[in-house]
C-alpha cells in the first residue's frame, strides 16, 4: 500500500520544514549554509534542482568562490558526489532520485582560495580537520505514483556564472583598449600635423 505524500516538506525524520532556506553551520562555526530544493516535496523521478549559497557566520556576508562537495547519501551510500564552487549567487544542482526514503544532503571541505579571501586565515587554505567543514541536511523522497522512470538529466549548470563575468570584462576590455589606441593615433596625427605646419618653408 502507498504511503500518502505529505503537501509540505519535512527532513529525514519526517518533521514539517517550515520554511526554507534551511539553515545549518560547519563545526567550527566559521560559515552558514543555506539550502531549498524544488520542488519542495521530493518525489522519485522527478527533477529536483538543490540550490544553496554558503556565508561568513560571523558577519553574514555572502561568500563566492568558495570550493565543496556536493554528496548525496541514501540507505547508507554515496549515491551521487560532485566538486563545486560557488559565485555570487550561490550555486545549484539538478538530480533524479530512482528510490523512495531518507536521504541526506551533505556539504563537505567548505573552504575559500586564499588568494580571494578577506578571511583566508579562517575560510580557506588548507584544511586539517575535514569534518569541521561539514553540513548535513535530510528529507524524505517519496514514491511517484505518476512516473516509473527518469531520462538523464544535467546535474549540475552548464555553465558557470564566473564565465558570464569573463566574458563580459572581454566585451568591455576590447572596445575600451580601441578606443584607447584610436586617441592616440588621432593625437600622434595631429601633433605631427603641427609639427609640419609650423616647420619653416
Amino acid at each position: 500500500m502507498q504511503q500518502e505524500i505529505p503537501d509540505y516538506p519535512t527532513d529525514g525524520l519526517g518533521n514539517k520544514i517550515e520554511k526554507f532556506p534551511v539553515i545549518q553551520f560547519t563545526a567550527d562555526k566559521a560559515i552558514e549554509a543555506d539550502l531549498t530544493w524544488e520542488p519542495n516535496v521530493i518525489k522519485t523521478h522527478e527533477k529536483i534542482r538543490f540550490v544553496y549559497q554558503f556565508y561568513d557566520a560571523m558577519t553574514d556576508r555572502n561568500l563566492s568562490k568558495m570550493r565543496y562537495d556536493f554528496v548525496l547519501i541514501q540507505d547508507g551510500g554515496e549515491i551521487y558526489r560532485d566538486s563545486g564552487k560557488t559565485e555570487i549567487g550561490g550555486d545549484f544542482r539538478d538530480y533524479a532520485f530512482d528510490s523512495s526514503g531518507p536521504v541526506l544532503v551533505r556539504f563537505e571541505r567548505i573552504q575559500g582560495d586564499v588568494r580571494e579571501s578577506a578571511e583566508g586565515r579562517t575560510l580557506g587554505g588548507d584544511i586539517q580537520r575535514p569534518e569541521q567543514r561539514t553540513v548535513e541536511f535530510s528529507t524524505i523522497i517519496h514514491d511517484n505514483p505518476d512516473m516509473a522512470f527518469h531520462e538523464e538529466i544535467q546535474t549540475k549548470p552548464a555553465q558557470r556564472l564566473e564565465l558570464y563575468y569573463d566574458l563580459m570584462m572581454v566585451i568591455i576590455a576590447v572596445p575600451a583598449v580601441l578606443f584607447v589606441y584610436l586617441i592616440f593615433l588621432m593625437k600622434k596625427k595631429s601633433k605631427s600635423s603641427s609639427t609640419k605646419s609650423s616647420s619653416p618653408i
